[in-house]
């Protein structure tokens, strides 16, 4: 998220008006945002310290989207695409849940190895080899983070995929 935004500050740069101004207060309620959800984690404010804090910011990010098209282009592409995930309320949803982490760097971390093997392996022949290895690489990684073994959690859905 906040890579997207500090790239339209970039390519704004040097330029006056109101688009520096836009993606810089986005930019900074990112910010506030993700601090706000270290402070919790290392609990330097209360539970309810956080979902009040939490309110304000998505306020402030609310207004920000919530708005007429931009004149940039950049700034408008970049409305555009966060609005549609703060429609949906998939944004800011570490704000609504604590236990959630406010980036995927977890789950990046988990795929690495995925990335790893597709070098070393040369890539796949098929598409559909290479989308069948992405789910099953998933599949299994979501299961490690469940605590569950990942061939029981396998059988299972293929059980359960099975004509009957």
């Amino acid at each position: 998220m906040t890579r997207n935004i500090e790239e339209a500050v970039v390519l704004q740069e040097g330029r006056r008006g109101q688009g520096i101004m836009y993606a810089t207060r986005l930019l900074q309620a990112f910010q506030d945002a993700h601090q706000l959800h270290r402070r919790l984690s290392r609990e330097e404010i209360t539970l309810e310290g956080y979902r009040g804090a939490g309110s304000a910011i998505k306020a402030r990010i609310a207004i920000l989207l919530n708005r007429p098209p931009l004149q940039s282009t950049v700034n408008e592409r970049l409305r555009k695409g966060f609005y549609k995930h703060h429609q949906r309320g998939s944004l800011l949803r570490f704000l609504d849940g604590p236990s959630i982490p406010p980036t995927n760097n977890a789950a990046e971390r988990d795929l690495r190895s995925g990335v790893t093997a597709r070098k070393v392996y040369q890539c796949s022949r098929t598409q559909g080899g290479a989308d069948g290895y992405a789910m099953v690489k998933s599949i299994v990684e979501t299961a490690k983070r469940h605590h569950q073994h990942p061939l029981d959690v396998l059988i299972g859905l293929q059980a359960r995929a099975a004509p009957r």
